[in-house]
């Protein structure tokens, strides 16, 4: 599976919307102001 779909809890096969729920809700939970190596997680490999 695709690290993305991992770091998300998704299928590949997610919609879009899905992936858009899924992303901001991760965001809310890890907000960069807060926790300024959280960012690392989100970098392309």
């Amino acid at each position: 599976m695709d690290q993305r779909y991992d770091i998300l809890g998704l299928s590949p096969g997610a919609r879009r919307q899905e992936i858009t729920r899924a992303y901001r809700k991760l965001v809310r939970h890890y907000p960069p102001e807060l926790n300024p190596n959280a960012s690392l997680a989100f970098t392309a490999p």
